[in-house]
Formats: structure tokens, sequence, C-alpha cells
């Protein structure tokens, strides 16, 4: 079914909104994922940081900034308040004295697997009732919405800005 807005200037439904759709599907996501992470000692707002030393550890703070959909000033502060938690311990490059690299603790190590798993876990659930073609559609539909906006905006790409499964 193709929805359209009314007629009439300056008029649209929530529901015809894609924008108002995406706020709704992040807002869900975002409960779902910090139900699950919680139980873990994280948040979600810390997830894609921690993914980012996942996959690389030991990251500057540039770094990590570069690899996640997030500014470099939350970044910062989410940086602190992890180390706070005992999620990630700070050293001064030994190449460098002005850089900082950051490296996860044992703790979260070893929540990566129950971490990730939460976050397939989210997408199954929210793709229950598709096939894969539908699923794949989907995937598509938002990869191209989100290059029409960056093509349009000054928003800066970021790089692997696609979560893990």
């Amino acid at each position: 079914m193709i929805r359209k807005s009314p007629p009439g200037a300056g008029k649209l439904r929530a529901a015809d909104s894609v924008g108002y759709q995406a706020h709704v599907l992040a807002r869900l996501f975002r409960n779902h994922m910090n139900e699950h992470l919680r139980q873990l000692g994280m948040s979600v707002g810390q997830f894609a940081i921690l993914r980012a030393l996942w996959e690389e550890n030991g990251l500057s703070l540039k770094g990590i900034a570069g690899r996640c959909p997030i500014d470099l000033t939350t970044v910062t502060r989410t940086l602190s308040r992890m180390e706070r938690d005992g999620l990630v311990k700070r050293r001064r490059n030994k190449h460098d004295k002005r850089i900082v690299n950051f490296f996860l603790t044992a703790r979260a190590k070893a929540n990566r697997d129950a971490a990730i798993a939460g976050t397939i876990e989210v997408n199954e659930h929210a793709f229950r009732g598709f096939d894969d073609v539908e699923r794949e559609v989907a995937m598509t539909l938002m990869e191209r919405l989100e290059a029409n906006l960056r093509r349009k905006s000054s928003v800066r790409a970021k790089p692997n800005l696609r979560p893990h499964p």
C-alpha cells in the first residue's frame, strides 16, 4: 500500500512521515537494547563505543569517534562514565604522549558475546514475520533513505554505522 499525505499544503499525519516512523523504531530499539544491556552493566549509549573497541582495542578518542554515530563531545563524556564504571581504561600513547588510547577492561571483554547476542535477539525480534527477501529490501530501503539525507545535508558520513547483527 502506498501512503500519500492528505491533500493540502503543510498537512502531514505522523503515520505518513518516514521521520516519525524512524524515530519510533529507534526509540523501540533503544528501549529493547537497554533492557538487555542493563543486565550486563552497560547501556545502549555505550554500545557503539564498546563495539568499536571490541573490533580494535586501544583506539584513540578520534579513532572511536570516527567509528561511531556519536559526536566527539558525547564520546568523550561517555568514555569518562565507562572508565568510572570499569568498562575501559585510558593510557597515554607510547609514541605520542598527546594521544590517549582506550582499552577494554576484562569485564567489558567478558560481556562482549552476551551484548552482541542481545543485539541479534532484538534485530531478530524486529524482523519476525519477514522472509529473507523482505528483510533485505527493508535494509536496502533504509540505506537509501540514509544516503538521500546525507546528500541533502551537511551531516558528516561516518564509517561502520551499520551495527553488528
